[in-house]
């Protein structure tokens, strides 16, 4: 009896001693920050080549807040002043021109609120400048226009908007991120070329009249940042480089800018020519990156999903780990690529059949790493021969049994 007393005295003091060490814990450290980790996500989907011919340097990207599946992108310095709307898959729904606007050197687009309560706003920033030889930068800013993801594409001119001309506080440097803080309004824009890059406030009501400054309020340890986004929640912040993207999870206690300070985790990227675009998905259940057309090399929408959602609401297209694209360029009379991206690595197959069902050409059969990949067909067959001018099928299969097609004409 008295080993037993003593050992459940023991175990007593040793429940007593746990229940203190939490409470502890739980003193010091916030129930939410104890649960908070670095979101996992998934490698790069590939969505759809974008298909508008005149979108060829797209520069910025941003999620739509009243359009379902409606993504908005512009071109950089050279183009007229005008936003397009693609779908998730890059199909053009329409153009949106600003009249007597100027496109100098737009590189970044942003959606958040503005003056009237419970309307988006679009926020255009021409704020590039690679010489730093601009000493004022402007933002555009209108109500975000209504459009689909399914109806024939829509053009529109509008003459209702806004030009914030803003100067940085210590000169002219190169910048090309504009973020949009849904919390207050405030807009952030970040440098460029610096070895520590400098990032920049603007603060709400934003002052469509005079001069504003935008006051320098960190510096980050990262050089070239070229494009960012924050949630349509307010938690979560990325920034991106050619070849990286970086994450905060922000604290809402303190200014966002401050959230910036702290040391961010790095997500996973497949760099893509010219890459300088990135958003959040609307409901925040992954991020978009868009490529400029480089070296013949059409852009390309890729979607980067986030797994173990606890719960968040996953668009269905989404939820595959592979993606078969459109070939290019179809028709096709020499050599044309077949685009495809896998999240996982994985055996995929590619083929290509006739008409009536027979393979004629198999164009790889082997365990493949994540990422995106590009299968090249030539237009022979099996024997080596060219085939014969006309519609083709070509399949992708992973793992032996699931399977994407798309077809392609071959043009002698």
């Amino acid at each position: 009896m008295a080993i037993k007393s003593c050992t459940v005295a023991a175990s007593i003091s040793a429940l007593a001693f746990l229940k203190r060490i939490l409470q502890i814990l739980f003193i010091c450290f916030p129930f939410s920050l104890l649960l908070a980790q670095t979101p996992q996500f998934s490698g790069p989907i590939f969505q759809g080549i974008v298909q508008h011919n005149e979108i060829d340097e797209a520069s910025g990207i941003a999620a739509s807040v009243l359009n379902t599946d409606i993504l908005w992108t512009h071109n950089d310095s050279g183009d007229s002043a005008r936003i397009f709307a693609m779908n998730i898959h890059g199909q053009h729904r329409g153009t949106v021109t600003l009249a007597g606007a100027e496109n100098r050197d737009w590189e970044d687009i942003a959606v958040g609120p503005g003056p009237a309560t419970d309307i988006p706003y679009i926020y255009v920033a021409d704020i590039g400048d690679n010489n730093s030889r601009y000493s004022t930068k402007y933002i555009y800013r209108f109500p975000e226009p209504i459009f689909s993801s399914s109806e024939a594409v829509h053009d529109t001119t509008i003459t209702n908007f806004a030009r914030i001309k803003f100067q940085l506080q210590d000169g002219a440097r190169d910048t090309e991120t504009l973020l949009s803080d849904p919390s207050n309004g405030d807009l952030y824009i970040i440098s460029k070329r610096e070895t520590n890059v400098r990032v920049y406030r603007l603060t709400s009501p934003l002052d469509t009249t005079n001069l504003m400054i935008a006051h320098y309020v960190a510096t980050l340890p990262i050089t070239y940042i070229v494009g960012g986004d924050i949630s349509h929640s307010g938690d979560e912040i990325l920034l991106k480089t050619y070849t990286n993207i970086f994450y905060w999870r922000r604290d809402k206690s303190k200014p966002l800018w401050e959230s910036l300070t702290a040391t961010p985790d790095t997500l996973p990227y497949t760099p893509e020519p010219q890459g300088e675009a990135i958003c959040w998905a609307k409901n925040d259940s992954g991020f978009f990156t868009v490529s400029e057309e480089i070296a013949n090399i059409p852009a390309n929408l890729f979607f980067y999903q986030r797994l173990h959602t606890s719960g968040m609401k996953i668009h269905p297209d989404r939820r595959i780990n592979f993606f078969l694209g459109q070939n290019f360029p179809n028709p096709f009379n020499q050599l044309t690529k077949i685009p495809f991206s896998l999240t996982t690595p994985a055996r995929a197959k590619l083929q290509i059949f006739n008409l009536p069902g027979e393979c004629i050409a198999t164009l790889l059969d082997e365990n493949i790493n994540a990422g995106i990949h590009f299968a090249i067909w030539d237009g022979k067959n099996l024997a080596n021969n060219l085939v014969s001018s006309g519609c083709y099928v070509y399949q992708l299969s992973v793992n032996h049994k699931k399977c994407q097609t798309g077809k392609l004409l071959f043009l002698k």
